[in-house]
């Protein structure tokens, strides 16, 4: 079971993460990879949803997420499954939608497969329990379950850090203390 407490999570991330994406001055910020193959993707996926029992949209975040992660294989057995739900998911889906979802997925993996992901940036996360005011810190939060893009990348040691590799550029990460922890 989940408890909601109040956490202050402290995220240090390396400078290898802001250079990669080019945030320094004077630098231009680059386009993720595969950036347009992901938004049809997403777009065909939104629209043949609508009335299927799939939700296709997440397993080609997932495989984005995993391949960001340097984790190729991974990402292109994701769209692997997405190519194959088109037997099932398709029965009930006008040609038109199965074809641009089919045809996204596929331009999708070539980018993938033929791409370099963006180099990895190291980030330290600290937990906290939080005090009164927004600033203050309390004891330090051991076991709390941390996720990026909604992978597990670990848990926090008993001095509640965690230092990871994580991709460089914009992430979505997730602290979660869990019945029993902190």
């Amino acid at each position: 079971m989940m408890h909601t407490i109040k956490l202050v999570v402290l995220l240090l991330a390396s400078a290898v993460a802001w250079v990669d994406r080019g945030h320094q001055a004077g630098r231009e910020i680059r386009e993720p990879v595969c950036a347009s193959e992901i938004d049809a993707a997403r777009w065909a996926a939104a629209a043949a949803e609508g009335r299927g029992r799939y939700r296709v949209g997440p397993e080609i975040d997932r495989a984005m997420a995993l391949f960001r992660f340097h984790r190729r294989t991974e990402a292109l057995s994701r769209l692997t499954r997405v190519e194959r739900l088109r037997e099932e998911y398709g029965q009930g889906l006008p040609d038109e939608k199965g074809t641009a979802l089919l045809t996204s997925v596929g331009r999708l993996r070539d980018c993938i497969t033929r791409a370099s992901a963006a180099p990895l940036a190291t980030l330290t996360v600290r937990v906290f329990m939080g005090g009164d005011s927004p600033d203050d810190r309390g004891p330090p939060v051991p076991g709390v379950l941390v996720l990026v893009q909604d992978i597990i990348v670990g848990r926090t040691s008993s001095d509640g850090t965690l230092r990871l590799r994580v991709p460089s550029g914009a992430i979505e990460l997730r602290a979660e203390v869990h019945e029993g922890i902190g």
